[in-house]
């Protein structure tokens, strides 16, 4: 009869093995668990990883577009309230300088040209308006205000209408210098730092770009400005001494601002397709990353049920081993002789 035995040593070499691999097993496990994914990836997709490293790629690129189309809609947001607010100040204080038909007189004239220079202060700093650092008007040059001060613009405005003798002078000045293309020596040479002529474009989807071509030097907007000036400038000393040529020039100033009214509604207009152009590109952005985080979950993720009864016998198999264990080392010579 054959007996197959092995030494002490040999014994506690094979009993220290099965420990160490029951603990590592665990160790796997518990990760798993906690992780929610398995921990050996390349066997779960059969050695071909392409498939994952595509939709890895394609999660990270949406999470980019995540980021530039919020930056997009808080331009966006920001500069339709702008334009709302200017539209809202402009046809107030246009409609107002129309059909105040009182006697015109010093502190009327003075008290509305006030008014005027308060607006054209306003819409200024809200054309130099920003947003994360970014100036929102300035075109593609972001980093500084697209605009001088109003007390600069101004000051250079009563500069170009001195000698004006009546109120269409003055009206006619005015028009030619904000006007004036670049390099003309008007309104874009003088008060405006910019970018023209360019478009700032932002990816807010793999298809889709924001389009945002709204600056402060758009003829809209310098429209705005020019008859804000105009108002301002009445009660400017280099203009007519004449009570009657002030409130003419203010009335020409609310002819302008009401007559740029719809044209102002326009921008805010084309803003709001650019509001709605980067709501459905997030709306499909988020569709389609959440059918790549399914996708990659259904490659990598681990079965918290399975894996949960895994452990559990490897749990039982370790009490088995450390039970066996302890019985062989008190296990006497005279015993095994019995």
């Amino acid at each position: 009869m054959t007996i197959n035995s092995i030494g002490d040593n040999a014994r506690a070499f094979s009993m220290q093995n099965a420990t160490n691999r029951l603990k590592s097993t665990l160790n796997v496990l518990s990760s798993e668990l906690n992780s929610g994914k398995v921990a050996d990836i390349t066997q779960r997709v059969r050695g071909n990883l392409q498939p994952l490293h595509h939709i890895e790629n394609k999660i990270s690129l949406l999470g980019q577009f995540k980021l530039t189309s919020a930056e997009a809609t808080s331009q966006a947001d920001l500069m339709q309230n702008v334009l709302t607010e200017i539209h809202a100040k402009s046809e107030k204080l246009g409609i107002t300088l129309i059909t105040d038909f009182s006697a015109p007189s010093a502190q009327i004239v003075s008290g509305y040209a006030r008014d005027a220079k308060l607006a054209l202060q306003s819409v200024v700093s809200q054309l130099n308006s920003s947003v994360a650092g970014v100036r929102i008007f300035g075109g593609t040059e972001v980093n500084r205000a697209p605009l001088v001060s109003a007390n600069a613009i101004l000051a250079e405005a009563a500069e170009v209408v001195s000698g004006a003798a009546t109120p269409t002078e003055v009206f006619s000045k005015l028009d030619d210098w904000f006007s004036a293309p670049a390099g003309g020596d008007g309104f874009l040479d003088f008060a405006y730092s910019g970018s023209q002529g360019k478009i700032r474009q932002v990816q807010v989807s793999e298809h889709d770009m924001a389009v945002i071509d709204i600056d402060a030097s758009h003829n809209v907007l310098r429209e705005t400005l020019k008859s804000l000036v105009m108002g301002s400038l009445a009660e400017n000393e280099v203009l007519p001494a004449s009570i009657e040529d002030r409130r003419e020039l203010l009335r020409l100033a609310g002819d302008g601002l009401h007559e740029n009214g719809p044209r102002l509604i326009g921008l805010r207009g084309k803003v709001g397709l650019m509001q709605q152009q980067i709501e459905v590109a997030q709306a499909q952005n988020a569709h389609v990353l959440s059918s790549f985080q399914v996708a990659r979950n259904d490659m990598v993720a681990a079965d918290p049920f399975a894996t949960a009864a895994a452990i559990t016998e490897v749990q039982t198999q370790m009490e088995t081993l450390y039970t066996l264990t302890a019985r062989l080392s008190n296990l006497k010579l005279v015993d095994y002789l019995r």
